[in-house]
């Protein structure tokens, strides 16, 4: 099991102030982090410091990019690489758990 730098992480996420999207943590689940708006997810990756943005297929291009692009300049001042992933999905699978389903960038 690895062990990932969430607190370093939540630290960058909170720092981002101004943007359309409100930056803060929901829940965060092995190597998934949720944020509240759910537009976005972050995913750790096996390089300590290399971190994965999946965007929500329902989520508005225009309205995230902005955000995306603060959150990714307050992670280079903590050391963190944000990089683009693919594109996600969200269902309730039954009535404690969900289903994220990652898709190809091309199937929006």
């Amino acid at each position: 099991m690895s062990i990932y730098p969430l607190g370093t992480l939540m630290e960058v996420i909170e720092s981002v102030k101004g943007t359309l999207i409100p930056m803060k943590v929901a829940y965060a689940y092995e190597d998934l982090v949720f944020l509240e708006h759910n537009v976005f997810l972050l995913q750790f990756t096996d390089k300590e410091n290399k971190v994965l943005l999946h965007k929500n297929v329902t989520a508005e291009k225009d309205t995230i990019e902005s955000s995306i692009a603060a959150l990714k300049s307050a992670a280079q001042g903590k050391n963190i690489t944000i990089v683009e992933g693919s594109l996600y999905s969200i269902e309730q699978a039954d009535d404690e758990n969900v289903r994220i389903n990652f898709l190809a960038n091309d199937q929006r």
